[in-house]
């Protein structure tokens, strides 16, 4: 009997794209720098039991694309052969934010193949194989995003069958997406059963024992593996790593569950017991279903469960190729009631009507007739213990006016859509975009405008009009709209584009405030995660994902020079209040570079891990940065001035500092936006 090879660490997924790029041996693959229908294999990926994954392009729509070229004896087999397809178009309708997307299936010659997005990042395996283990927290949020896209899958009645760390991706935002959904039930006799050659496809290291005694597996086998990849991204290595195939499987059937706690006695114990009812011998003991263990995850996390919304299922008629968002970082999760800020006007000094921009306060935007009435926070509450927003889903974007009278945050999953707060009054002023997933929002200088990027398009809202306007984001509905920045006369708002749609797509997008019309697009440069203004309005900044950051002239970004920070990617670019400082974060890296002469002027880590957002206040000479936990830097002596106990249990994805840079908002993975006075920390 043969098996796969039980190292999952050979099984290196396709979908994961390097800053490197692919890689390809030295001698060479003979696949590479030929073609499959309209996709141009440009380099290999990596190798596993079904097949190699190729890095291509889509030929046709111009976008970067993974592609898995099944094995010949695969191919071969007329039955396995149709499986496959039919499976993996049932696997390419389901469109969540945790599984990565099937674009395509494909059969030329002797070979088949399917089609499916590049992520940025890499897989949990390879997290493990540099790393070692996972936080017990990160470990835990990245068992809950798989289970989130079983609860879908399973009820569109498809099976993995095949869930491993190497079939987890881990993008960029570190948001989770199980690869090869439906693929394995797809070869069914493969992994259900031994094949008619005695042939076992798949990695025994996490087959359930009705697996491994080839007999039938369902959803429950699914939560077993599951079980088994948690159990290795809490102690950084398989459950049972007997080097044997067979003794894996016997081990899997027979030897009790390994408890985590013995690896690392600092793994909660309500955590152990996920993994041991979830890898229990007979399949009626583990959880009843993935929304079940689901609820245990979250509960681990100390997040309230809920049901999920329902995930959208594409008809095979209608697009069935339309890419997920790569920094779809983050789907629905919990379900909460929105909870209203309020500060007192005295704290940012602001006479008493007068509004934001200037000008007599606006009258209220009235939100849908069903949204309930908000409770006031005070900022005596703020200043005592903090303020809490919890959110109906993930929180991708905050933003402070810079006369500090506004907060704003967009949400991206659950209900989603944009809300805005009076801190004066405590009111919400604008609840607008609901249904819509938002990934950022920015004020105007004149705190008269707000913009949010949501599905490929920008509106702005215009608080003294009460006007709405679109404009086009130059990305297209498939694309990503990862940042927003104003120009200081708010004359221009610049977008990065995360995704590349379409051949005019770009990375950078300028539009004309007041007319909507594209301003400019540069002619080359990478996709972009983030964007700022220069003070002075002459210099764009672009964060690329290929760690260099472009500078720009405006006003139509015509010139361009190039910071190269030695980042595996670029996530934020900020500039100082006085233009004198551009911040620029990445990994765990934060670096300050002079924008006028190029070069870098400080370098610091951050103990707490990868860096994903930064903000600098209106004035001060402090700024924040958010990631693993949030910290306060100071300008002047390049160093960190303190920690902020935000009480945030996961990664953070969104920052903003309050004008005079007292007030940090955080948003979290964890579905709360917390806002805390930080006027004392470092001082």
């Amino acid at each position: 009997m043969e098996t796969s090879s039980p190292n999952p660490a050979q099984d290196t997924s396709a979908t994961v794209r390097h800053g490197t790029g692919p890689t390809t041996p030295p001698s060479g693959d003979p696949r590479v720098g030929t073609s499959l229908g309209k996709y141009r294999l440009t380099g290999k990926l990596g190798q596993g039991g079904m097949g190699v994954v190729y890095e291509a392009e889509d030929t046709t729509l111009e976008r970067k694309v993974a592609i898995k070229v099944l094995t010949e004896k695969m191919s071969n087999d007329p039955e396995l052969r149709m499986r496959f397809q039919k499976e993996a178009r049932a696997a390419a309708r389901l469109n969540h934010p945790h599984v990565l997307t099937v674009h395509d299936v494909g059969h030329e010659g002797d070979t088949d193949y399917y089609v499916m997005e590049l992520v940025q990042g890499m897989s949990a395996q390879q997290v493990l194989d540099t790393k070692g283990p996972f936080p017990w927290r990160a470990a835990t949020r990245i068992a809950s995003e798989v289970c989130r896209a079983l609860v879908a899958a399973h009820a569109a009645s498809l099976v993995h069958r095949d869930i491993k760390p190497a079939n987890i991706m881990l993008a960029l935002d570190g948001s989770a997406k199980l690869a090869d959904f439906g693929l394995a039930k797809a070869i069914g006799p493969s992994l259900a059963s031994v094949t008619g050659s005695g042939t076992i496809l798949g990695t025994p290291l996490y087959m359930s024992p009705e697996q491994c005694r080839a007999e039938r597996a369902d959803e429950k086998s699914d939560l077993y593996s599951l079980g088994a990849t948690y159990y290795a991204l809490l102690c950084g290595r398989p459950p049972y790593p007997e080097h044997l195939p067979v003794q894996i499987m016997f081990a899997h059937c027979s030897s009790p569950v390994p408890d985590p706690r013995e690896a690392d006695a600092h793994i909660p114990d309500r955590t152990a017991g996920i993994v041991r009812r979830a890898m229990a011998k007979r399949p009626s003991e583990r959880y009843p279903s993935a929304q079940a263990m689901l609820n245990e995850l979250q509960e681990a996390l100390g997040v309230a469960p809920g049901d999920l919304p329902v995930t959208k299922v594409r008809s095979a008629g209608r697009g069935a190729g339309t890419r997920s968002r790569r920094i779809a970082w983050v789907g629905a999760a919990v379900v909460g009631l929105a909870v209203i800020l309020g500060l007192t006007l005295h704290r940012w000094n602001r006479p008493a009507g007068v509004a934001p921009g200037g000008g007599a306060p606006p009258g209220p935007v009235a939100g849908p007739k069903a949204t309930p009435p908000a409770p006031r926070v005070t900022w005596a509450e703020i200043r005592m213990s903090g303020v809490d927003l919890p959110t109906s889903g993930h929180v991708k974007a905050v933003a402070f006016s810079r006369q500090g009278g506004m907060f704003a945050l967009g949400t991206y999953g659950g209900e989603g859509g944009v809300t805005v707060w009076d801190l004066a009054t405590g009111e919400v002023r604008l609840r607008r975009w609901e249904g819509v997933g938002i990934h950022s929002v920015a004020f105007s200088p004149d705190g008269r405008m707000l913009a949010a990027a949501g599905e490929g398009e920008i509106r702005i809202w215009d608080f003294g009009w009460k006007a709405e306007k679109t404009l086009p984001g130059g990305a297209g509905p498939t694309s990503m709209i990862g940042s927003l920045a104003f120009s200081e006369d708010g004359r221009t708002l610049a977008a990065g584009l995360e995704v590349k749609s379409e051949a005019d797509v770009m990375c950078v997008h300028l539009s004309d405030v007041e007319s909507g019309k594209t301003k400019g697009i540069p002619e080359t440069c990478v996709e972009s995660s983030s964007v700022a203004i220069s003070p002075d309005g002459k210099t764009l900044a672009s964060g690329g994902l290929d760690g260099t950051v472009s500078l720009w002239t405006l006003p139509n970004a015509t010139e361009r020079r190039d910071l190269s920070t030695g980042l595996p990617a670029v996530s934020a670019v900020a500039f100082s209040p006085d233009g004198s400082t551009l911040a620029a974060t990445g990994s765990d890296t934060l670096q300050l570079w002079d924008p006028v002469a190029g070069t870098k002027t400080g370098e610091m880590k951050d103990a707490a891990g990868d860096l994903f957002c930064l903000a600098f206040p209106a004035r001060g000479s402090r700024f924040a940065t958010g990631g693993g936990g949030t910290a306060l830097w100071d300008i002047g002596t390049r160093t960190e001035a303190g920690e902020v106990e935000d009480g945030h249990m996961d990664v953070i994805f969104a920052i903003a500092l309050s004008p005079d840079g007292e007030v940090v908002a955080s948003a979290c993975w964890d579905g709360k936006v917390r806002l805390r006075d930080v006027s004392g920390v470092g001082r």
